[in-house]
């Protein structure tokens, strides 16, 4: 073999080592465990590993038998919720994405087989032009998964706030059964007094009517309100992913503090934290890296490397190129559309930052409101449910008559609503304004 020959073997050598070297690429570092880490350090949960499809999963924090808190139904929420753990698969998907990315293209292998006087003869195609669009072609793929993961977060924290929400319409819908029920028992008592007494020549029958009507309102209400104790436990089971024929006894609410929030405190909190914004900005990158690899498919390059068994049996090997003119075809139409998404994303996280200024506050406008009108109830609750107490020892002293005991009972029946409606409203401003900063900071 001459000194020719063995140039074009070790450039053949030198060009498939290069090929095979590019060839690799490792899956992104922003999997289930980045998704699980980052929920974790902002909500204090993680998702766990994927299960079968309709297995039930329970976290080792969870125990059922001494009551459901609101931790714990987040907690399985995010084992056992379909949709949350079909959407983490996208970042299996973009995993696979970002391999395919690497990939190159496998050689073609051309062979003629020797006929008459021909003599055998071959070409072996590889495509060199991933050598200069691989790079971009990579990096983009792979500021995509980063863009899924942080997308896949957001989804995350998003389950976390409607879990909690339920939870907290569940257990307040049970308290405004319990109170319902009972201005229904006081009002169609008072109905059946008024109505002994129009009986006796005592009332009009208006007034009897209007008592009446006061008391079938109130038995509305109470079924009203025992539906939506059922709606609510419907979609809490169904957001934890748990069968709703099941019946699980809820923990009371722990107490809370809530802090006063100043909206210029908040905001960069808010800014820095929330996923989506971090996934806007990503995708302004992942955008360019695509203009690039768009730009560099305008050159197309394919080497050759052409063998050839002459008659005496000796090998003949020659290199060769292939590579379309660009006179024509400047790749325009998908350079022109890679800028304009790379723009559009530009937007895009324009906008996500300022939906979420506007969410945050929404949020802190609907907590600062809810906390006054908690606050306000809070500090005149004792004397207002002490009244109940005297009318009733007035009543067994004889001071008042028992419809007057049953009115002022009624009375303080219906403010006891209003507290469980203030409080429940306090909560979920609460819940909101952890979503809107993206982090648990209530």
């Amino acid at each position: 073999m001459g000194q020719k020959d063995k140039r074009y073997n070790n450039a053949a050598r030198w060009i498939s080592l290069s090929l095979l070297l590019s060839g690799c690429v490792s899956t992104s570092e922003f999997d289930r465990t980045y998704i699980n880490q980052n929920i974790e350090a902002q909500a204090s949960f993680n998702v766990g590993q994927p299960t079968a499809p309709g297995q039930l999963t329970l976290p080792q924090t969870v125990n059922m038998q001494d009551g459901l808190s609101q931790a714990e139904a987040v907690s399985t929420a995010l084992f056992n919720n379909a949709q949350f753990q079909a959407d983490l698969m996208r970042i299996s998907i973009a995993q696979a994405d970002l391999i395919e990315a690497g990939q190159l293209p496998n050689p073609l292998l051309n062979v003629i087989f020797p006929t008459g006087t021909d003599v055998l003869k071959g070409t072996l195609n590889f495509s060199m032009d991933v050598l200069w669009q691989r790079p971009n072609r990579i990096k983009a793929s792979r500021l995509e998964t980063e863009r899924t993961a942080e997308n896949l977060v957001a989804l995350g924290m998003r389950l976390i706030r409607d879990v909690s929400l339920a939870y907290i319409e569940y257990t307040f819908a049970q308290q405004r059964a319990v109170v319902g029920a009972e201005s229904s028992r006081l009002r169609s008592e008072m109905a059946s007094i008024t109505r002994k007494s129009y009986l006796a020549g005592d009332l009009s029958q208006m007034e009897s009517a209007i008592a009446n009507a006061d008391s079938l309102r109130a038995f509305d209400d109470r079924l009203q309100f025992a539906m939506q104790e059922q709606l609510r436990k419907a979609r809490l089971y169904y957001l934890m992913g748990v069968d709703s024929i099941n019946s699980m006894q809820l923990q009371p609410l722990p107490a809370s503090t809530y802090p006063r929030m100043q909206l210029n405190e908040l905001m960069p909190v808010a800014l820095s934290a929330r996923p989506e914004v971090r996934a806007a900005a990503l995708a302004i990158e992942s955008k360019a890296k695509s203009l690039g690899w768009e730009k560099a498919k305008v050159v197309s390059f394919i080497g050759i490397l052409n063998a050839r068994r002459e008659h005496d049996g000796k090998l003949a090997l020659g290199p060769g190129f292939q590579m379309p003119l660009p006179v024509f075809n400047f790749n325009r139409g998908r350079i022109m559309r890679a800028r304009a998404e790379m723009e559009q994303a530009a937007y895009l996280y324009v906008e996500a930052k300022r939906q979420v200024q506007l969410e945050v506050q929404e949020a802190l406008a609907q907590y600062q409101a809810a906390r006054q009108t908690a606050d306000l109830w809070q500090l005149n609750r004792q004397p207002i449910l002490n009244t109940a107490d005297q009318a009733r020892k007035a009543f067994e002293a004889g001071e008042v008559s028992y419809f007057f005991y049953l009115q002022t009972v009624l009375q303080v029946t219906d403010v006891q609503l209003r507290i469980v409606d203030a409080d429940a409203a306090l909560r979920r401003a609460a819940v909101q304004l952890n979503y809107a900063l993206g982090r648990q900071m209530l």
